[in-house]
């Protein structure tokens, strides 16, 4: 009896010492998450104190995504509802071929516009490329996570990022990039409101100007 005891004792031990490793290992996970996502929206934040045009702006955020992940490629997106289209907006590390077929995407049935139509972001498989015509384009992407830029009710477009091997993105990765689209999102949303306030106070001080 003895002898179970003990290796039941062991046994416990063991177990309680792989609980404790793999506790630390996800802690560890979590501290480094919160960190990479402070450094890029710090380094975000900083670089954009100065007045950027929002091609720029989306140019920026991609630039500083990938910087980590020199082999990964990018898009962004914009939406235009009116011909339901996804408008290129910024590229990174494609090639011409490439970036040509990525202009041809709408929001119809593909990965970019289930996650900007879900709010969530998504970790996809192989990204298939479409020609001016629809159809199918052979694509080297294996992987693909789709952030979607979404500020209150106003779906915006998507950041796209790109990889060659298969399961290239993790769920830790997605939950420290997430924050940074949602702050690139609501960066784009004040400055089309910023925009907007100013057209309408241009045409106020017109209309006033012709009345008096």
């Amino acid at each position: 009896w003895s002898y179970v005891v003990f290796a039941l004792g062991f046994g416990l031990v063991v177990v309680a010492l792989a609980l404790f490793a793999d506790h630390q290992r996800t802690h560890k996970e979590e501290l480094e998450t919160r960190e990479n996502r402070l450094s890029l929206l710090q380094t975000l934040q900083t670089e954009t104190r100065a007045s950027y045009q929002l091609l720029e702006l989306l140019t920026l955020a991609l630039r500083e995504i990938l910087l980590q992940t020199p082999e990964r490629a990018g898009v962004t997106f914009l939406i235009n509802r009116g011909k339901r289209q996804l408008i290129l907006g910024a590229t990174a590390n494609l090639t011409k071929n490439e970036t040509a077929h990525l202009e041809h995407f709408t929001l119809d049935s593909n990965v970019v516009a289930q996650a900007i139509d879900l709010g969530d972001p998504m970790i996809a498989g192989q990204f298939d490329l479409t020609d001016a015509k629809g159809m199918p384009v052979q694509s080297r992407f294996q992987s693909s996570l789709v952030l979607p830029l979404i500020s209150g009710s106003e779906k915006i477009g998507a950041i796209v990022l790109l990889a060659e091997e298969s399961r290239a993105f993790s769920r830790t990765e997605l939950m420290y990039l997430a924050p940074v689209a949602d702050w690139v999102a609501e960066k784009i949303r004040t400055a089309r409101l910023t925009r907007e306030l100013s057209l309408a106070r241009t045409e106020l001080e017109q209309v006033t100007l012709r009345q008096t």
